[in-house]
């Protein structure tokens, strides 16, 4: 019934909430203050809970007005949250962890994802969106070659199902239409994965 943003207030990376629909952001008064970037920062709903990885840590808020640290053991890089299944996805740069309905942070073995295999050491991850079977997870590659969108089953340890090549040094935003991953290149482009 209302809508959740992280921004700085002026000092601090901070939760903000709408009081219903149709009105201004203002402070939720249990937000913590959060140790990352705003655009480090994501939040998303998952489990009757709201949910915010920013820094090393994420935070959890039921239908109350507090916050519980959920893990401290992120890293201090750019966080994206994605649900599949019955888990919630927490990018950490070149890993995947994920919790349970009973919030247990994996962050080694099944339903956990290290993307530095392969020859990959140069990729960070950017977005990560869920489809059907999986989870698709695009890449920003910092030696400025090209980036590449990797489809993972969302449990095999360490073992995306298959990564493609785009002609572009980053994935700035993806989104799944119909089951088919569109991504937005950093050079401007829009591709449609095609098979």
């Amino acid at each position: 019934d209302r809508f959740w943003t992280v921004a700085s207030d002026g000092t601090n990376t901070r939760i903000f909430q709408t009081a219903s629909v149709l009105t201004s952001f203002a402070l939720d008064s249990g937000s913590p203050n959060l140790a990352g970037d705003t655009d480090e920062t994501d939040i998303l709903a998952f489990n009757s809970k709201l949910y915010v990885a920013s820094g090393a840590n994420l935070y959890s808020r039921n239908t109350g007005t507090t916050w519980a640290t959920v893990s401290t053991v992120l890293e201090n890089d750019k966080h994206i949250l994605s649900i599949y299944g019955d888990r919630l996805y927490i990018s950490n740069d070149q890993e995947v962890y994920s919790i349970d309905t009973a919030e247990v942070l994996a962050t080694t073995g099944s339903y956990t994802l290290n993307i530095d295999i392969a020859g990959n050491s140069y990729l960070s991850i950017s977005t990560m969106r869920s489809g059907q079977n999986g989870l698709w997870i695009g890449t920003y590659n910092s030696d400025g070659g090209r980036a590449k969108v990797i489809f993972w089953d969302g449990v095999t340890e360490n073992a995306p199902d298959q990564t493609y090549k785009v002609e572009a040094s980053g994935i700035v935003a993806m989104t799944l239409k119909d089951e088919v991953p569109y991504v937005l290149g950093s050079n401007g482009v829009l591709f449609r994965f095609n098979g």
